[in-house]
Order: structure tokens, then sequence, then C-alpha cells
């Protein structure tokens, strides 16, 4: 099956894990930190939350910060670790699909990557090579 980057974005979620080696996680972190107003979340590090306005960003912070088992506001979600990355990305809103369109975009040209989508099936990368 062949997923382009407007399906991907369409996904509940997408799981993408290295061909060899492992994910530089501290790397996909200062990725992400030029994205928008995205932010690392300080009660699981693992967790990436992709916002687009800081009014936003801050509101979700404190919100984690006074409760850090509250849940995680619906907004693009990564959740990367060496082994996977796994991107809950967001169609609906115009700059959310934008954010997550362009974390997409980078983790599938920096990484040799094989991609799941949420079906548990193996994809096709959106350049139409085999699993991103």
């Amino acid at each position: 099956m062949s997923l382009s980057m407007d399906t991907l974005v369409r996904q509940e979620q997408v799981r993408f894990t290295p061909k060899a080696g492992v994910f530089d996680v501290d790397r996909i972190a200062a990725a992400i930190a030029g994205m928008g107003s995205s932010y690392r979340d300080e009660a699981d590090p693992s967790k990436f939350v992709l916002t687009s306005d800081d009014e936003s960003r801050d509101e979700f912070q404190a919100r984690r910060r006074a409760d850090p088992s509250s849940r995680f506001p619906f907004m693009p979600l990564v959740t990367a670790t060496p082994g996977e990355v796994t991107v809950s990305p967001i169609a609906n809103h115009p700059d959310l699909r934008a954010l997550s369109i362009q974390f997409l975009e980078w983790l599938t040209t920096t990484y040799d990557c094989r991609l799941e989508e949420e079906t548990g099936a193996d994809a096709v990368a959106p350049d139409g090579s085999e699993g991103a």
C-alpha cells in the first residue's frame, strides 16, 4: 500500500521503526523544538506535543506540571524512543496539519525507517520507497 503525506496525517497513529541502528531522541527533540511552539513533555520526556502557538503551549505545559498524570491535549503528539517513533498527527486544523506534515517529512527524510500505519500494515513511504 502506498501512503501519501496527505494519507499519513489522516491516520490516528503511525509507527516508525529504524531499518538499522536506532533513532537519536535528542536529535528528534532538537528538530521538534524548531517547529512552531512545540515542546518536550517534562513529566514524560519521550512525549512531544506539536503546537503552533505560545499560548496553547503555555496552557498545556501548566496543566501537565500541575497534574503530570493528566491527559495530553488534542494536538499532534510524537512519542520517541531509540527503537520507535509513533506519531498521532492531526489533519483537521490547518496549522496542526502543517506541523504534522513538517515533522513527518523531517523524520522520513532524516531516517531510513519502516512505516506501519494504524491498522498495523507495513506501508510504503510518501516518496514511494518501501517502508519510509
